[in-house]
């Protein structure tokens, strides 16, 4: 179930999921989880709308990565919610690249019920939730980071600023890709061999 207030929205990812769409929270009646994918700032004003459709045993699950589990289950203490968070980059994982699932807040079997769920995804791991908004921000502060360096040696070269952000956006993201998986080619090996001394 593909709940969205825009219900063209709701209709597009229940056509690439295999779900079904619906444009008011009352379609989750009868629903045994219920997965919160909406920004973050959403969710403490969502919640006192949604919690009067939910089914008691219902499993809600806090997708959003900024928003602590606890601090939600807290404010609700009626609701059964765990955390399902996701160390990744959603346009890199829609491209195929797998994402990190993080599960927080809960038992054996709800593990086993999410990681079924969630392991198209990618890998599916038990960690706390904050260890995603770590993860996360660590790699976009050194990313960003890489193409500040990248954009002042491109311009040292006397790229214009267009062709700069070609540059970028046509290599760094291969070669950090292919770093990734292990398998650069020759010139990005010797670039590494240069980089250690050998």
């Amino acid at each position: 179930m593909i709940i969205s207030r825009r219900r063209a929205s709701a209709v597009e990812l229940a056509d690439e999921v295999g779900g079904i769409a619906a444009d008011t929270l009352s379609a989750v009646r009868g629903c045994a989880v219920v997965f919160l994918a909406v920004p973050g700032p959403v969710l403490p004003n969502l919640l006192p709308d949604l919690a009067p459709h939910l089914e008691p045993e219902a499993l809600v699950v806090n997708m959003a990565t900024e928003v602590d589990t606890g601090d939600l289950a807290a404010q609700f203490p009626d609701l059964r919610l765990v955390a399902a968070k996701v160390i990744g980059h959603a346009r890199e994982m829609v491209q195929g690249s797998p994402g990190i699932v993080v599960l927080d807040r809960v038992t054996p079997r709800e593990e086993e019920v999410l990681a079924n769920l969630l392991g198209g995804l990618g890998p599916v791991i038990r960690d706390r939730e904050a260890k995603v908004m770590l993860a996360n921000t660590a790699v976009a502060e050194e990313m960003v980071r890489a193409e500040q360096n990248l954009r002042r040696r491109l311009e040292d070269l006397g790229l214009e600023p267009d062709l700069i952000r070609i540059a970028i956006r046509t290599t760094a993201p291969g070669v950090l890709r292919s770093l990734s998986a292990g398998d650069a080619g020759p010139f990005v090996q010797d670039v590494i061999r240069r980089l250690r001394g050998g």
